[in-house]
């Protein structure tokens, strides 16, 4: 089971429905006015682990990439007015450079960040 990192408007900090949005067109002005993110352009490349075979999944529009330590790595996704990525354990490292990149975006939208494995407001 995978755990989906959600940055989001749509809640407030009880989980009580607000209704905001962060709109695409905020996105996509945020992306592009950042020197350490762009869109993803490239497929994701994964192995079929039961057959060893190599599938292309093209990268969903609204997918960015960050740019940390000299190299390109998926970021965040836009879809219905929130940003996602997999959530690793790597982000519960205070220091981890992908969790600063993580709270950057969220407070520059002033939005929460949580995850689709239960109730909880990450307080990063």
């Amino acid at each position: 089971m995978s755990i989906t990192l959600i940055i989001s408007k749509i809640f407030d900090e009880n989980f009580n429905e607000i209704g905001e949005e962060i709109h695409e067109e905020e996105w996509r002005g945020f992306v592009e006015s950042q020197d350490y993110l762009r869109f993803r352009t490239e497929p994701y490349v994964v192995q079929n682990p039961a057959t060893g075979e190599t599938i292309e999944i093209a990268a969903p529009q609204g997918a960015s990439e960050v740019f940390i330590e000299n190299d390109w790595h998926p970021f965040l996704e836009y879809g219905y007015g929130e940003l996602r990525m997999p959530y690793t354990e790597e982000l519960e490292h205070p220091n981890n450079l992908m969790r600063k990149a993580v709270t950057g975006v969220a407070g520059y939208f002033a939005a929460l960040i949580r995850h689709d494995a239960g109730d909880e407001i990450l307080k990063w």
